[in-house]
């Protein structure tokens, strides 16, 4: 019986997208400034509404099809808006196309000999922390006087032993972070005054009464969430596009599920795998402007994975023996785009 209720492995296209909230960072704009002419308006179109936003009442409002360019808003509220333009042909798309560091499936399956994954650069990235961090992020529990499980220490378990395999069929292999410690150097201490913005921000022009002693509190919390929440996700997307540049990037959680009766501890006694690629953004998510420019910015190089052809969850479920999760079942049979089952169809409610 176990309480994590879930392992799930993010599989991304040599990216690290940063947080998608308030403590992200404002999208720097001129980054898609070298993909323009770089594909055909129907080669967009056809990607947009596949793969990346499946539902136009998703993207309505925030990107607008022309014959010759995307318009892409770039702040709710305002008519502003950034221009991509398509390319002519084919030709023209391809001699536009900006050079990356991840190959094409084709080129890497090219190499392989008698070992699967030769020439393969996979980097895994054990989701969460661990160690001491582990309570500060919420992925910490303990039963009784049992020693605490900490979801950030597991992934790093897991992340490991993946690395040996992975190693073992010719992958060049690297471990985004490879022990408890920060990835980032910055610390909730040295953002304290950033916290104190984010809180004044939130707060408006009417802030509620408050202690003194619940403001540092409150202030504490938000400069706790700028630590591992932004500032040590954008040093591990550091990591990936500076100095591993994979073909491939795992990202690896273990999550927990809500206590069945948080007044009386017990383990829940289901287990279930996710697989989430980078794709299906949902409204709220078009509506935050980084999130948009990661996707149109990545749009582009999604048939040219290095794994083309997605992710076979029942394979994955043979291997594990666990249940596959299908978050929306209705979804799953109507319209696999956004959300594909993975394994055995469920009805059981989301853990998240």
């Amino acid at each position: 019986m176990m309480r994590l209720s879930f392992i799930s492995f993010g599989v991304c296209l040599a990216t690290l997208a940063h947080a998608g909230h308030e403590v992200a960072n404002k999208p720097d704009w001129s980054r898609l400034d070298e993909y323009a002419g770089s594909i055909e308006r129907a080669d967009f179109e056809r990607l947009l509404s596949e793969v990346f936003v499946p539902r136009e009442s998703w993207r309505k409002n925030w990107i607008e099809l022309d014959q010759k360019a995307v318009r892409i808003r770039k702040e709710a509220g305002k008519d502003e808006w950034y221009l991509l333009p398509f390319a002519k042909d084919q030709a023209a798309a391809k001699a536009n196309r900006p050079e990356q560091y991840w190959r094409d499936g084709t080129v890497l399956r090219a190499k392989g000999d008698d070992k699967t994954l030769t020439g393969f650069r996979i980097a895994l990235d054990p989701g969460h922390l661990g160690g001491k961090y582990a309570k500060m992020e919420g992925r910490h529990f303990v039963i009784g006087k049992n020693a605490p499980v900490k979801e950030g220490d597991l992934a790093l378990q897991v992340a490991k032993r993946l690395a040996k395999r992975l190693k073992i069929l010719g992958a060049d292999v690297f471990l985004i972070r490879k022990s408890a410690q920060p990835t980032t150097k910055e610390r909730p201490k040295s953002l304290r005054e950033q916290a104190k913005a984010w809180q004044k921000q939130i707060d408006g022009k009417n802030p509620p009464d408050r202690t003194k002693a619940e403001q540092r509190k409150i202030e504490k919390r938000r400069a706790e969430i700028l630590f591992f929440r932004k500032e040590e996700i954008k040093a591990r997307a550091r990591l990936v596009n500076e100095k591993f540049k994979p073909d491939l990037v795992l990202c690896i959680h273990l999550n927990a599920a809500p206590w069945p009766d948080p007044t009386d501890l017990s383990l829940v006694n289901r287990n279930d795998y996710h697989v989430l690629t980078n794709g299906a953004y949902m409204g709220g998510e078009v509506a935050r402007a980084a999130a948009a420019a990661d996707a149109e910015a990545t749009q582009s190089l999604a048939p040219r994975g290095a794994f083309s052809g997605g992710v076979d969850g029942d394979r994955l479920g043979q291997g594990n023996g666990f249940a596959g999760f299908c978050l929306r079942r209705s979804e799953c049979s109507e319209d696999r785009r956004v959300a594909r089952c993975l394994g055995p169809q469920s009805t059981r409610k989301p853990s998240l």
